[in-house]
C-alpha cells in the first residue's frame, strides 16, 4: 500500500528534524515509532517506500531491541518546487529549512525560486513575500498601510489621487459639479459599472457605504461636515454639506470612503482586484472580470507570509529581479511621510507640564534603540525625527534634572501589535527604569487599538504612513487619528477650528496643519521619535511607480513573465 506523497513528505521531514543535523544514525524502531506516531509494522512500511524514493538508507538489525542503520539521502535540490509551494502557501518554512539543513542562503534561494511573475497554464500570477499576515481588505475599519494600498487595488472610492498628476481626479465618478457656496456637490457615475460579481453598481449602492461611515465610530470624525446623501437617479448622487468645503473631493478618495457591496455576508469588490482567498499565510487576488477601467496585464497576484525570524524580508525585492545596474544606479534614500511618536495623555499620571518636559527629555531615539533589542542595522532604516512629518523641526530639546519627588510611579505605556514598536516599548521600559518609574505595557491589535483604545493610559506609542502626497491626506489623518484626541490643551476644539478654516478655503491646508501640530509638539503632548528611511529604486514598471514599503501598483505594472 502507497502512502500520500505530501503525508510520506510530513513523516521524512519529522524524521530529519529529530534527528538533524546527523545524516547517519543508528536509532531503534520503536524510536522512530514514537517519532512517527505510527506502529512498529508500519515504521517498517515508511522507510521501506522512502528508501523507494532515494530519501533514506535504511539497513535493519536483527533481533528485538538492536539499533538499525538510517542514512538520510535527499538533498535541497531534490525538493520539488511542489513541495515548496504547499509548504510556503501553508507557512511551514520551518519544515523547509530542515530540508536544506539548516541553511538560510539555500533557503531563500529556493523560495525566489518559487516567487516572482510565472504563468501556469493560460495565468499569469505574480507572487510575493511579506514579513507578517494581511489583515482582511476591509474599507470601514482601520487598516495599516500596507492593507490600505491593497484595499486600493480592490475597491474603487468616487475619486482618487493620481500620484502623477498631484490631484484629485474621478474614479466610479465621471465628473461632478458644486454650488457657488460649495456646500451642494452632486457627483455623476460612469455608465456601466458594476461589482466584481456582476451585479449593477448604481448611486444608491455608494450611497449606502457612505451613509455608513457618516455612523462609523472611527471615521465619522471627517465626515461629519455631511448633512444628507440623496440618491438623485441611478447615476447621481448629491451631498448637502454643513458649511462651505472646497476639499470634499479630496476628502472622497479617502480609503474609508472606498466603495464595496455585500451579498450573503460576502464582499463585493469595484475596484481592479477581488480577493480569491484569503488566511494568515495567503493573501490571493484575481483580476476583477467587471472592472471598468482597462485590465491589468497579470490574472492573480498571491501575497505569501514569510517569516521574518527566519529571512530577513522586510521589503519586497522580487520586482527588481533582472534588473541591469544602469537601472539600479538611480536608487536613492527616502524618508517615508509620516513617523513614529509618543503621545501624552491629557488624563494620565504625567500630564502636567513638568512630567512632560521629562518624557520628552529621557526619551531620546537613539536610547530606545540603544536599550532595545533592535537589530544591529535598524539604525540604517531609521531617522531621528525632529517632528511628526519630515521637514518640520517641532521638538524641543529640553535638558532638566530628574524631579525626585516625581521618581519611583508607575506609568501605562498602551501601543499595538508590530514588531517594531514591541521593540521601541523595550527601550522606552528600560529607560523609566532609571528613574524608579515603573512602566506597564499594554498591547492591542491593530484594530482595536484604533476602534477602541484601552481605558486608563499614561503615553501612547503609535506611528503612521500618510497614503499620499496630498495635503489633504494629512488633515484626514490628523481630523480621524482617535490616539491624537487622548492628549490634552483643548486638542478637538483647535484642530476643527483649523479643519473648518480649510475647508472654507481661507487658509493654506499645509500651512495650517503645521502650525496646529507645532504647538502641540512645542507643549510635549506630542513626543516624536523616528522616521523611516527607505532605499526605494525610483524604477518605473511603465507605468507604476513602488510606492514607499516596495508595493507596486498591480493593476498598472507591467511584468516581464518568464
Amino acid at each position: 500500500m502507497s502512502i500520500k506523497s505530501s503525508r510520506l513528505n510530513d513523516l521524512y521531514i519529522r524524521l530529519q528534524r529529530r534527528f538533524h543535523p546527523e545524516k547517519d544514525v543508528f536509532v531503534k524502531v520503536s524510536d522512530i515509532a514514537e517519532v512517527l506516531g505510527c506502529t512498529s509494522r508500519n515504521v517498517r512500511l515508511v522507510l521501506t517506500e522512502m528508501a523507494d524514493h532515494g530519501w533514506i538508507q535504511w539497513l535493519p538489525a536483527s533481533g528485538r531491541g538492536k539499533q538499525s542503520r538510517l542514512v538520510f539521502l535527499r538533498s535541497s535540490e531534490q525538493i520539488s518546487q511542489s513541495e515548496i509551494r504547499e509548504m510556503l502557501e501553508s507557512g511551514r518554512l520551518a519544515e523547509m529549512l530542515t530540508l536544506v539543513e539548516g541553511d538560510t542562503a539555500e533557503l531563500e534561494n529556493q523560495i525566489y525560486q518559487h516567487l516572482g511573475t510565472v504563468i501556469e497554464g493560460e495565468c499569469k500570477i505574480v507572487r510575493v513575500p511579506w514579513y507578517r499576515s494581511l489583515d482582511r481588505l476591509e474599507p470601514w475599519k482601520p487598516q495599516r498601510r500596507t492593507e490600505r494600498h491593497l484595499m486600493r487595488q480592490c475597491f474603487s472610492g468616487l475619486t482618487r489621487y493620481d500620484d502623477e498628476l498631484k490631484r484629485v481626479v474621478p474614479d466610479l465618478a465621471h465628473h461632478w459639479i458644486k454650488n457657488d457656496t460649495a456646500t451642494q456637490w452632486d457627483f455623476y457615475l460612469r455608465s456601466g459599472l458594476k461589482f466584481s460579481d456582476g451585479s449593477p453598481l448604481q448611486a444608491s449602492d455608494i450611497e449606502k457605504c457612505l451613509n455608513a461611515m457618516c455612523r462609523s465610530p472611527v471615521f465619522s470624525r471627517i465626515y461629519s461636515g455631511i448633512v444628507k446623501i440623496q440618491t438623485i437617479d441611478k447615476q447621481r448622487l448629491r451631498f448637502t454639506l454643513k458649511s462651505p468645503d472646497v476639499h470634499f473631493a479630496d476628502l472622497l478618495s479617502h480609503t474609508s470612503a472606498l466603495i464595496y457591496g455585500m451579498t450573503k455576508g460576502k464582499v463585493m469588490f469595484s475596484g481592479h482586484w477581488m480577493v480569491k482567498s484569503h488566511d494568515d499565510f495567503n493573501l490571493v487576488m484575481k483580476v476583477n472580470p467587471w472592472y471598468h477601467g482597462l485590465r491589468p496585464v497579470i490574472d492573480e497576484v498571491n501575497i505569501m507570509r514569510i517569516e521574518s525570524d527566519i529571512l530577513d524580508m522586510g521589503r519586497i525585492q522580487v520586482f527588481y529581479q533582472g534588473m541591469s545596474s544602469r537601472e539600479t544606479e538611480f536608487s536613492e534614500a527616502r524618508i517615508e511621510r509620516g513617523s513614529c511618536f509618543l503621545v501624552v495623555d491629557g488624563n494620565g499620571r504625567f500630564a502636567e507640564e513638568e512630567d512632560r518636559v521629562f518624557l520628552n527629555h529621557v526619551l531620546q531615539p537613539v536610547d530606545i534603540l540603544k536599550n532595545s533589542s533592535h537589530r544591529k542595522k535598524m539604525n540604517l532604516a531609521l531617522s531621528v525625527a525632529q517632528g511628526l512629518i519630515p521637514g518640520w523641526y517641532h521638538r524641543i530639546l529640553d535638558i532638566v534634572p530628574p524631579i525626585r519627588h516625581k521618581m519611583y510611579r508607575e506609568l501605562t505605556l498602551a501601543t499595538f501589535e508590530q514588531p517594531e514598536l514591541a521593540k521601541h516599548a523595550e527601550g522606552i521600559v528600560s529607560i523609566l527604569e532609571r528613574y524608579g518609574i515603573k512602566c506597564r505595557v499594554v498591547t492591542r491589535s491593530f484594530q482595536a487599538f484604533f476602534s477602541s483604545p484601552p481605558a486608563n493610559i499614561d503615553l501612547w506609542l503609535t506611528n503612521f504612513v500618510l497614503d499620499d502626497a496630498n495635503d489633504c491626506s494629512l488633515n484626514n489623518w490628523l481630523q480621524s487619528d482617535p490616539i491624537l484626541e487622548r492628549c490634552g490643551n483643548g486638542w478637538n476644539k483647535e484642530k476643527n477650528q483649523v479643519a473648518k478654516e480649510i475647508r472654507n478655503g481661507d487658509i493654506s491646508c499645509e500651512k495650517a496643519l503645521e502650525q496646529l501640530v507645532r504647538q502641540f509638539t512645542f507643549s510635549r503632548w506630542f513626543i516624536p521619535l523616528v522616521y523611516h528611511r527607505v532605499d526605494h529604486e525610483q524604477i518605473r514598471h511603465n507605468s507604476a511607480f513602488s510606492n514607499e514599503l516596495g508595493w507596486v501598483n498591480f493593476s498598472d505594472a507591467w511584468f516581464d513573465i518568464r
